[in-house]
């Protein structure tokens, strides 16, 4: 599971589906949160953990362009190859993501320790949980 940590810097609320944006280090994350009032008291300010699993996390080349409001490039920190499923550690703010892709996949983007590349989860994959600064 991917942890990060952030603070609450803008939500939106239309019906029952709020778009909450987090910042990280000064990198604008966003969840979309269903029924965000059964969420409890949540506020701009407020700290929030992030939370997504690895198989989520998409790795593109650092020239693509996705729709994905959660789009960062960040540099392969390690590869764990399998197989079938390789697992790919980003670099991000001090922390790590980790990414399961297929080895296909792997191979077809010559993803190599180092190199730079495109991470993006879609903010529907991001669950929030209330955290403590």
């Amino acid at each position: 599971m991917n942890v990060l940590q952030g603070t609450i810097q803008h939500i939106q609320t239309v019906n029952e589906l709020s778009r909450v944006e987090i910042d990280l280090h000064g990198r604008s994350f966003v969840s979309l949160v269903i029924d965000i009032g059964s969420f409890g008291e949540i506020a701009i300010g407020n700290a929030v953990t992030l939370l997504f699993k690895e198989a989520e996390v998409l790795i593109g080349t650092k020239e693509s362009t996705v729709s994905a409001s959660n789009a960062f490039v960040s540099r392969v920190k390690k590869i764990t190859q399998g197989k079938i499923l390789s697992e790919v550690t980003f670099d991000f703010e001090g922390g790590e993501i980790i990414s399961l892709i297929t080895t296909s996949s792997l191979q077809r983007l010559q993803i190599e320790a180092g190199k730079e590349f495109l991470w993006f989860i879609k903010a529907n994959e991001v669950t929030l949980q209330k955290g403590s600064k």
